[in-house]
């Protein structure tokens, strides 16, 4: 979760949000983000919580963060205007009703190339029950090698330099969409926000409210490779910094 959490203060913080160290609070993956609440100051007027490990997209159990969701909603509502989650908190659970959260895959607007992925996977592992969080980006990171061997025919002659180039060149076409190379290597890839709401016949679902295609790892100049790695304190809280 640091990336996710480092983005967020990085944009947030850039557009004048505020955020000071005692805002900052931090549980293990067993325990009950809950239980922080009650700590946050009471002229904090929004929580973000990346989620931590346990739950997953679809399946309602708030990615493991536990009491935090209800205790926060009687503190802060409407909860829709006070809570942002990330990817491993964003569900259809009714009590998340209003939230606003982003998703590396298209999973509650599912794209035809995810479509066919799913179906793929679950042709060849019947028995297999994964809602794309564990297998997923394990074939992200095979995909690719095998594409770019097969465009070299797999000739790793010379230092390996056609397949190293063939890799930085790649337009990978991922179950999520395209993904390429920057100049570092590092991945620019699609993110979706999605919106908890009603639906109009009733019942609770996500709706991808936007897609952002090509977000690089420099978040549109917040960091850079000077940038500290993200922790516990970084990044700082600074408006309108680009690159720090």
């Amino acid at each position: 979760m640091w990336a996710g959490r480092g983005g967020f203060i990085a944009g947030f913080c850039a557009l004048g949000g505020r955020i000071s160290s005692a805002d900052r609070l931090w549980t293990g993956p067993s325990s009950d983000a809950g239980a922080r609440v009650p700590r946050i100051p009471s002229n904090v007027d929004g929580l973000f919580l990346p989620g931590m490990t346990g739950g997953g997209p679809g399946g309602g159990a708030l990615g493991g963060t536990g009491t935090a969701v209800p205790r926060w909603a009687k503190l802060h509502p409407p909860l829709g205007r006070h809570l942002l989650v990330g990817w491993a908190v964003l569900s259809n659970d009714p009590r998340l009703l209003g939230v606003v959260g982003s998703n590396p895959d298209p999973w509650f607007s599912p794209t035809p190339a995810w479509r066919r992925y799913t179906a793929d996977f679950h042709k060849a592992f019947p028995n297999v029950f994964d809602p794309s969080l564990n297998n997923q980006p394990y074939y992200d990171a095979v995909e690719p090698v095998l594409e770019a061997l097969a465009q070299v025919h797999g000739d790793l002659s010379g230092g390996e330099r056609r397949f190293a180039s063939a890799l930085a060149h790649l337009r990978y076409h991922s179950p999520e969409g395209l993904i390429t190379l920057d100049a570092r290597h590092q991945a620019i890839a699609p993110i979706y926000l999605y919106k908890v709401e009603r639906r109009h016949g009733g019942g609770i679902h996500v709706k991808q409210i936007g897609e952002l295609p090509h977000v690089h790892q420099t978040l549109d100049g917040y960091f850079s490779p000077t940038s500290p790695a993200p922790s516990f304190t970084q990044p700082a809280c600074h408006r309108g910094v680009h690159g720090t």
